[in-house]
């Protein structure tokens, strides 16, 4: 509590750099962190103590984002974070895009196999699937009934298939393009998505083991401890990474940590030299980080530098940044436009929960030949939140990850819908933005039905071969 009480006492520091539009000295960006440090820590004390958290397996990082948002500045105004804590989310979304290329692991070849066709087709599916209904939904319902702006329906996906990072991203993007509301839209859907798919995943397990769809376990199985309260015994812990560099040199963590922060750089400039050459093309930086990261890794492999990157440890710092996003993203959501578009927004995220349930529940046992439920689940909770609670859901009817789903979706995310995502998220907002929302929606339904052929000639086939 002292500790806490002496962060949220800021001594004043001159103001010298603009940053956002606002006159900040690095001291704000430091006592912001240090704020929000604070709430995590809190967070996670709250996890560890509080069953009813455990319960429902809130992650610490969300927990400290929804403190922000009561005490903050858009709430009771307790705390007192700087007036730019609201754009650090549209930074650390590059830094987490930046470490995509550098933190994945090699394909071990396997990608033949009928469950990873079966797991490709089903995550198009459900990406397109949730972007397409959201969309018709919003220019057929919500664009002409409740005047909202052409792509309120794509606040849907944005938070629930995409999470706090892609609402970050997507934020930034459509603010640059003039409508500010979209990041606290974003941030709403995604803090929505990941609560029902916590509770909604918990429920639809103890549903399906009274009915028998589990392979894996015959009644609701509790988690270990220390994957509820997020405290590791000793026994348990596994290592975060390995030193490739000797401290006599650098710090392995430094060199891990400048290579995020040299093409997080390098996707800015470039952004800002395009949009200085042509202020109508606001490329996004997040996907230039993306391009960036992988022409640097290719860099690396040439030189044979690769073998020296540790991909634990830069999965880790992507992680540590995703952390801080969601928490100052969550923190940062402005409830005036929350409460503005109340109505809408409960129709959208009703019309998204009964998307998501109907794909795990009706659509999985008719793609997938085997496990169908614990894919169906995974899915679930991946397209209401992020990868992790998918995983976590998982995890309760499938304790010892013996189905082959995670096998299935890192193989199939990689050659499929890794690229979907980064092109709908770049060239979305864009279109939509330049009143070409009908157009893009069509190019989805257009791309949307031929994944469904595709995948539904397949399935025929693997049938064919079975000789059912």
């Amino acid at each position: 509590i002292g500790i806490l009480f002496a962060l949220i006492i800021k001594c004043p520091g001159k103001k010298m750099k603009r940053i956002g539009g606002l006159f900040m000295s690095f001291w704000d960006v430091v006592l912001d962190f240090g704020l929000m440090s604070a709430l995590i820590l809190a967070g996670q004390l709250l996890r560890a103590k509080v069953k009813f958290l455990q319960e429902l397996f809130i992650p610490a990082s969300l927990l400290a984002g929804i403190i922000g948002l009561i005490c903050g500045p858009y709430g009771l105004g307790i705390i007192p974070f700087s007036e730019g804590f609201g754009s650090y989310s549209g930074a650390l979304i590059v830094m987490v895009f930046a470490a995509l290329p550098l933190s994945q692991e090699k394909s071990s070849g396997n990608k033949g196999g009928a469950g990873v066709m079966q797991m490709w087709g089903f995550q198009l599916i459900t990406y397109l699937g949730q972007h397409l209904w959201a969309m018709a939904l919003g220019l057929l319902l919500f664009v002409p009934i409740f005047h909202a702006h052409a792509g309120f329906g794509y606040m849907l996906p944005t938070g629930f298939v995409g999470g706090h990072g892609t609402a970050a991203a997507v934020g930034e993007t459509f603010k640059n393009l003039g409508w500010e509301e979209a990041e606290a839209l974003g941030m709403t859907s995604a803090t929505v998505g990941i609560l029902s798919g916590l509770i909604g995943g918990i429920i639809l397990i103890k549903i399906a083991t009274k009915k028998g769809y589990t392979n894996y376990i015959t009644d609701f199985v509790k988690l270990p401890q220390s994957f509820r309260t997020g405290l590791i015994p000793k026994e348990e812990r596994e290592e975060m990474g390995k030193e490739t560099f000797s401290t006599i040199s650098v710090d392995p963590l430094a060199i891990h940590a400048a290579l995020l922060f040299v093409v997080t750089y390098v996707a800015k400039k470039i952004s800002e030299l395009v949009l200085h050459f042509n202020p109508q093309l606001s490329l996004p930086v997040f996907s230039l980080a993306v391009l960036v990261g992988f022409l640097l890794m290719k860099l690396l492999c040439l030189g044979g530098a690769d073998k020296y990157v540790d991909k634990r440890v830069i999965t880790r710092l992507s992680s540590t940044f995703t952390d801080y996003l969601v928490g100052f993203g969550v923190a940062s959501i402005q409830l005036g436009v929350v409460v503005k578009y109340a109505v809408p927004l409960i129709i959208l995220f009703v019309s998204g929960i009964l998307f998501n349930l109907f794909i795990c529940m009706y659509l999985a046992p008719r793609v997938f030949s085997k496990d169908w439920f614990e894919k169906g689940i995974f899915t679930y909770g991946w397209a209401s939140g992020v990868t992790a609670i998918g995983i976590t859901v998982l995890r309760i009817c499938d304790p010892n990850f013996d189905s082959s789903t995670l096998d299935d979706f890192s193989i199939s995310y990689l050659f499929g819908n890794m690229w979907a995502e980064l092109i709908i998220v770049s060239v979305g907002p864009v279109m939509i933005a330049s009143g070409m929302a009908v157009p893009y929606t069509a190019a989805l339904a257009a791309v949307f039905t031929v994944v469904v052929l595709i995948t539904w000639k397949m399935r025929r086939m693997q049938k064919g071969k079975a000789g059912l």
